[in-house]
């Protein structure tokens, strides 16, 4: 079976069985291995019966299990081309598919999905892996405070003859949180980096946002950028941005340069810290450190032209004693 066919035959069979049957309890994704030969391999999950003549085919499974305390009966559909042994989460050789689902016979409506798409292609020293992962928690499995829908994708491209390398990642995470009102979260994380010779450069988007309109997402929706460029050479120079939206600013402060010229903030205030510190051979050297309060519109800048070391030029002074949150400390990421 080609790669393509079965991407297509999963769609289809995930728009079957979302039409057609229901669950209402949590089976866990990922409990199969498929061999080179196309083989699945299941385990029973704890505290169920699963039926001893599954259908089978080359990359294809499909078996009921019995919940032993409720009496629920489920179908559990498994799809894959490749070979894994920890339900699609890696392949061998980091190139496969697997789609895995579960329904309910005569449920209330809802699907369980997991899809696993990775690929990798190589030469003349050149790499390059794609990897997604796609998690669906739908209808009657869509429980407070769990995971809703889960997507993250990455691309690598890494040269071994140049040393070159670059990569970009996605990560969505969406749920309906207890804790703002039932409402829907979503929490985004995006990064890239590249390294090309006398160039290096890195990117990171955080961003959680609450779907509502009122208390919730007016104090809880938050973003967090930060961008770094890095040129080596004869003009030696280096380029921060850091902007903090919302909830990543958690407390109140100042940013203080000590030339009497500061600029106060607040927690929730969208803030911006821009640095560039440039040395230039035979012809001197350069510093920029600006921060600017874009909510109230205040501002602060300092650059030289003798000293380089603009990050030392100011600093953020937290008011508050609850937890002293640096608002421009680097992004984690997840």
């Amino acid at each position: 079976m080609k790669l393509r066919k079965a991407i297509k035959l999963a769609a289809a069979g995930t728009v079957f069985g979302m039409s057609t049957a229901a669950m209402a309890a949590t089976p866990v994704v990922g409990g199969f291995t498929a061999d080179v030969g196309g083989a699945i391999t299941i385990t029973c999950q704890a505290g169920y019966t699963c039926s001893s003549t599954p259908i089978t085919d080359v990359g294809f499974m499909q078996v009921t299990m019995t919940d032993n305390a409720t009496g629920k009966k489920y179908i559990q559909t498994i799809l894959t081309e490749g070979t894994t042994t920890d339900g699609g989460s890696t392949f061998t050789g980091n190139s496969g598919f697997a789609d895995e689902n579960f329904v309910e016979i005569g449920g209330a409506g809802g699907i369980i999905s997991a899809q696993h798409l990775a690929e990798e292609a190589s030469g003349a020293g050149i790499t390059e892996t794609f990897k997604s992962t796609a998690i669906n928690n739908a209808g009657a499995f869509r429980l407070a405070d769990q995971t809703g829908i889960f997507i993250k994708q990455s691309v690598n491209e890494v040269d071994s003859v140049t040393g070159e390398d670059m990569n970009a990642n996605f990560q969505l995470l969406e749920k309906d949180e207890s804790a703002k009102g039932g409402n829907v979260t979503a929490t985004v994380n995006m990064s890239s980096a590249v390294n090309s010779g006398e160039f290096s450069g890195d990117f990171a988007l955080q961003t959680y946002v609450v779907e509502d309109a009122g208390t919730y997402s007016a104090t809880a929706n938050l973003k967090r950028l930060d961008v770094n460029a890095t040129l080596a050479g004869t003009v030696a120079q280096t380029v921060a941005l850091r902007e903090r939206t919302g909830a990543a600013v958690s407390e109140n402060g100042v940013l203080t340069s000590g030339t009497g010229s500061n600029t106060s903030f607040t927690a929730g205030d969208t803030i911006v810290n821009l640095i560039i510190e440039q040395t230039t051979a035979g012809a001197g050297v350069f510093g920029l450190n600006d921060f600017a309060n874009e909510t109230t519109g205040g501002a602060n800048g300092i650059d030289s032209f003798t000293d380089a070391n603009a990050s030392a030029f100011q600093s953020v002074v937290i008011d508050g004693v609850t937890t002293t949150a640096d608002p421009f400390a680097a992004i984690v990421a997840p």
